[in-house]
């Protein structure tokens, strides 16, 4: 139903499954629906994949549905594999699996929870979840392994091996784990943060039918404190688009150095993009006529930005 909802506003839509209900009945609604991408987990050989998801039989469900769709002519298909420690040394006898069965796209990608939260089946598959579903950057990905990491050593000990009892975790485990960070006078703002990344975790467990409360779902965090965001003067404005000039003009930069950094800068002060969104721009993304440029932001998520004239005149030196 939310396919068909998606369909009639005209967009295309994709999703990411492990196989294991994926049934000929199912694929064709689906396609009735309108999937146009599809992507399937196998994680490694069918004992480590099984290790991973849990669930015996899932390694036949997987490559059964590859098999099938491989030869699938109406969507965009690709198996994505999460390597972990068990299967870092497998990775060319699954390459050769994967080709023997037909596929001809295949991602790879390695998601690990630090420290002894390394071992848990759970905190593994949540990392594969936030990769493939929800398109988190790997930044995003490290904070939330840390967060969790140290939610497993406040609820269960440091002294705990995994696999951790998810099924038994109660409000007050989640209640001490605020009370830990609170009591060390950790910031409101990363209390908040790791009260976030715990909750998403509980609710992908209980998406997983592991658990079926969240016990972070009526837990309140600390109040952020309300700051009035700094700013620059128009003065601090004009320093920062003039100083290329001047390092030039002193001997600091060179002619191609100045005409980089002046570009740059423009660019940064014209659209309000981050950094690291202006460095990963292709020349040929750039639409002089037209003025704007797409960027790639949090989430690998698209977004239009307005090139002014004096960026566009710097970036055409």
């Amino acid at each position: 139903e939310c396919g068909k909802a998606i369909q009639k506003r005209g967009n295309p839509w994709g999703m990411v499954s492990n196989a294991l209900a994926m049934t000929p009945e199912k694929y064709t609604a689906l396609l009735n629906a309108g999937l146009r991408s599809l992507t399937i987990s196998l994680d490694g050989l069918e004992a480590e994949h099984e290790w991973m998801r849990g669930s015996p039989g899932s390694f036949k469900y997987a490559s059964e549905a590859i098999r099938a769709l491989v030869q699938e002519p109406r969507v965009n298909f690709d198996v994505v594999t999460c390597v972990n420690k068990r299967t870092i040394g497998q990775l060319e006898q699954i390459k050769d699996y994967l080709l023997s069965l037909g596929l001809h796209d295949w991602r790879i990608f390695t998601v690990f929870p630090v420290g002894r939260a390394a071992g848990d089946p759970e905190l593994q598959r949540f990392g594969r979840y936030l990769m493939a579903e929800r398109n988190a950057a790997g930044h995003t990905i490290g904070s939330y392994a840390v967060d969790l990491a140290q939610f497993v050593s406040v609820v269960w000990g440091e002294e705990t091996p995994p696999p951790y009892p998810w099924k038994d975790l109660s409000e007050s485990g989640a209640r001490n784990f605020i009370l830990a960070f609170t009591r060390e006078g950790a910031r409101a703002t990363t209390v908040l943060r790791k009260i976030a990344a715990a909750r998403t975790f509980c609710r992908f467990l209980q998406r997983e039918e592991i658990i079926l409360d969240n016990p972070f779902s009526l837990l309140k965090g600390p109040r952020k404190a309300k700051t009035l965001p700094r700013v620059l003067s128009a003065e601090d404005v004009a320093r920062f688009l003039e100083r290329p000039g001047l390092d030039f003009r002193e001997g600091r930069l060179s002619e191609y150095e100045y005409l980089q950094d002046r570009a740059m800068f423009e660019s940064l002060y014209s659209t309000g993009c981050r950094i690291s969104e202006m460095t990963a721009v292709k020349w040929g993304e750039i639409d002089f006529d037209r003025g704007t440029l797409i960027v790639t932001g949090k989430g690998s998520k698209d977004r239009l930005v307005i090139l002014g004239g004096p960026a566009l005149a710097a970036l055409s030196e």
